[in-house]
């Protein structure tokens, strides 16, 4: 899988800060050191090696910097050559990070090099400027200490704000958000710098010791570092958990999974793919249909993946996929409750609601409603047997559903009866279209057991002005029961003067022959 480009903003923005650092370091007489004083080159190891903290809170994280410790010894101990031997550690640690996490994108890496010079600029100008007296012991230097490792971490920041905001990961206030205490407190630890340029003015051999607080503070803020995106990834996983529980379809399914994953995986985007990479992370979703995987983009930051990061992974693909097959479960009990299960037609229920649907009150275009009901389907089942029985009424759906035209609908609601909803027509096209029903009906149907002889009758019922479904019903009922006493196979339209005396029928009552 490939990196996603960077936007314009974070390419224009990267160029302004790498020009800014080198006219900085050009502008600022800055020198290396002469050749009897190399051991200060050793400070610029520091710098690759002190990687920096991470804080995380949720989905946003910053670092913070522990090289910051060399900036503030530099800028004490050595200060005509802190800034060249900064940007050359700087340098170093860059060329580092790009050999550890080839997928690193170049531009980005010379951004984030930039910053640190940056940063470490604004360290050596206020110790060595600002503040009187800072480089002769005292309280003067106390202050340059602290007002230095407060203006690292402040540039530091305001130039991370400026690229999260430039690439389209937040705001520039949002990234302000994560652990400000713990932030300050890290930052803090470059006042060790100090403590290091002292004993270089006294005992060069007793910079070591350094190590041990420097060794300590690596440790806690690595523990915090872990906590805090295990925090991170257990509260997505909860979100994601929660959110799927109202989804109900399973576009919001898949919307609720790319947004809460992402924050659970820390990358910039999530996908669902049909080939994913088979190196890259990946992890399988059943959705039912064509297999599907969610995959990770690489992170912005080349830090590489983990096997919690597949945990992580796999636990939201399964939690997608539970999601689908339960909502994919529901559909089909609503299929199975509206729906007859042999033809696969609509049953009354779904006649009900659509009949309410079309019967709003309105006078015109009318709707029609033809009531079949098979004739002689009684001793097709005791010859045949019921078997074939259901099959004719699988055949006669099909003939039925092959007679009527576009936006007619046609229902199973109980038996051998069927109906025929016809919305916005008139009388006589009502007629034709039962007429043509009935001959398509009319035809002899092939069975293992022999040949099957099925006919309609057929009731028409056209609404008026102040019908209702149950009128709509009992009309189309009426004339099916008289198209039946008059001799089967025909059609007959309900009309209130002919019909007047007839006894209402029971609806869904067994089969009439």
């Amino acid at each position: 899988m490939h990196q996603a480009p960077l936007p314009v903003a974070a390419k224009s923005f990267g160029l302004i800060t790498v020009l800014a650092a080198a006219a900085t370091v050009l502008l600022s007489r800055s020198t290396f050191p002469p050749h009897d004083e190399w051991g200060w080159w050793l400070a610029v190891l520091p710098v690759a090696v002190l990687h920096p903290i991470v804080v995380t809170r949720g989905p946003q994280s910053i670092e913070v910097g522990l090289e910051s410790v060399v900036i503030i010894l530099l800028s004490f101990a050595a200060p005509g050559h802190a800034l060249m031997l900064w940007t050359a550690g700087c340098a170093l640690a860059q060329a580092t990070r790009t050999a550890a996490h080839r997928t690193r994108t170049p531009p980005l890496g010379l951004e984030h090099a930039a910053m640190s010079v940056l940063a470490g600029a604004a360290t050596v100008f206020v110790v060595t400027r600002c503040v009187p007296h800072a480089l002769e012991p005292g309280p003067w230097a106390l202050l340059a200490v602290a007002a230095g490792a407060v203006t690292y971490l402040l540039v530091d920041r305001v130039l991370s704000a400026v690229v999260i905001a430039s690439l389209g990961r937040g705001s520039i206030r949002g990234s302000w958000s994560p652990d400000l205490a713990v932030t300050l407190a890290c930052s803090g630890g470059a006042t060790l710098g100090y403590l290091g340029a002292v004993a270089a003015r006294t005992d060069c051999w007793a910079l070591p010791l350094l190590l041990v607080p420097v060794g300590v503070l690596i440790v806690a803020a690595r523990g915090h570092r872990a906590a805090s995106r295990d925090r991170s990834r257990v509260a997505a996983l909860c979100a994601v958990a929660s959110r799927l529980d109202r989804a109900q379809t399973a576009e919001e399914v898949t919307a609720i999974v790319l947004e809460e994953g992402r924050r659970a995986l820390r990358v910039e985007r999530l996908s669902v793919v049909a080939d994913p990479d088979k190196h890259a992370l990946q992890a399988s979703v059943l959705t039912g249909g064509a297999p599907a995987w969610l995959a990770p983009a690489p992170r912005l930051s080349a830090e590489p993946f983990t096997a919690h990061d597949q945990q992580t992974l796999d636990l939201v693909a399964l939690l997608a996929s539970d999601s689908l097959r339960s909502l994919a479960l529901h559909a089909q009990l609503a299929t199975h409750a509206t729906h007859d299960a042999l033809t696969g037609l609509p049953n009354r229920s779904g006649l009900h609601r659509a009949l309410t649907a079309e019967l709003t009150p309105r006078t015109t275009p009318a709707t029609a409603m033809l009531l079949c009901a098979l004739d002689g389907f009684r001793s097709i089942n005791s010859r045949h047997g019921h078997q074939a029985g259901d099959q004719v009424l699988k055949v006669v759906a099909e003939r039925i559903r092959g007679s009527i035209q576009d936006g007619d609908l046609v229902y199973r609601i109980g038996g051998d009866e069927f109906v025929v909803l016809v919305p916005r027509t008139s009388r006589d096209e009502a007629l034709v279209l039962a007429e043509r029903v009935l001959a398509g009906v009319r035809r002899p149907i092939a069975l293992a057991s022999g040949v099957a002889e099925v006919g309609l009758s057929i009731g028409v019922a056209v609404s008026g002005s102040a019908s209702s479904a149950d009128d709509l019903l009992r009309q189309a009922d009426c004339a099916m029961y008289e198209a039946k006493a008059l001799g089967k196979g025909r059609v007959r339209l309900w009309q209130p003067v002919q019909n007047a005396g007839v006894p209402e029928p029971r609806m869904g009552a067994p089969t009439r022959d």
